[in-house]
């Protein structure tokens, strides 16, 4: 039976542009790879990065780095939101909570998954993306590629926080969005071939202009007032939560696989 090596990652995260083998990660932020083959086989962890592969022997040579992106676009005022012609929403900060990412595919026919654990938060404005979930997969080419990332509450830190500001006319508006429940972005790629003198970075973007979608300009400036904000969460506004929330499970969220040589 097969065994496919996962090296433990730990990481120190920070985030709009492509991490580099030696991106780190603010402290306190752990990560925990393990990987599992679901051909019966199965992967396993050490600290050093070192293990057997059918057999024995140092895999550094087979192995690939691949680590994680999330950022935001068409968060500019410029852009103006699908669902809201003449009012525009400039969204100016944001954050996001994730706690697990999964690799999930296809090589040579065998389907396998990969998750690493996360404790960080993420800042979806940054001017410099920073790398997080960072972890080693075997290389070779994978015909199919599934890419997830989930978002959880952690503490006072939500899964899923922006702020911004909505313009219509002379009329201006303080917006803030607050998800506190579990939330998983995924997208999808396919025939991607790793090598071990390549550095991956899988980049996941939140198209902020389409998660108002459906939703009808009338809704929005009717909206509840909070202190002059119109606050959107599980408690306030409910029905606007429930569409940004559909909108952001539904979406066919991009991802870029970015190539850097060692």
């Amino acid at each position: 039976m097969k065994k496919v090596l996962l090296a433990s990652a730990i990481i120190t995260a920070t985030l709009a542009s492509c991490s580099k083998s030696n991106d780190v990660v603010p402290a306190g932020a752990t990560t925990t790879t393990t990987g599992t083959n679901t051909n019966n086989t199965s992967g396993t962890n050490n600290s050093g990065g070192n293990g057997n592969n059918n057999g024995g022997g140092n895999t550094a040579s087979k192995e690939s780095q691949m680590g994680y992106q999330l950022i935001t676009v068409n968060r500019s005022a410029s852009v103006a939101q699908k669902s809201t012609a003449g009012m525009s929403i400039n969204w100016t900060g944001g954050t996001a909570n994730p706690v697990l990412v999964k690799f999930e595919s296809k090589k040579d026919g065998v389907e396998t998954e990969y998750k690493t654990t996360i404790n960080t938060q993420v800042d979806l404005m940054a001017l410099l993306a920073a790398g997080f979930g960072n972890y080693t997969i075997p290389n070779g080419t994978y015909s199919e590629i599934e890419l997830k990332i989930e978002l959880e509450k952690n503490g006072s830190n939500p899964a899923l926080q922006l702020q911004g500001t909505i313009t219509k006319d002379a009329l201006t508006i303080p917006i803030k969005i607050t998800v506190d429940e579990a939330l998983e972005l995924k997208t999808e790629q396919e025939n991607i071939t790793v090598t071990d003198s390549t550095i991956f970075t899988a980049i996941t973007s939140i198209n902020l202009s389409a998660i108002t979608d459906g939703i009808k300009e009338t809704d929005i400036l009717g909206a509840k007032l909070t202190n002059g904000t119109l606050i959107i969460s599980a408690d306030d506004n409910k029905d606007l939560y429930k569409d940004i929330l559909d909108n952001l499970k539904k979406l066919s969220h991009h991802c870029e696989i970015e190539k850097k040589h060692k």
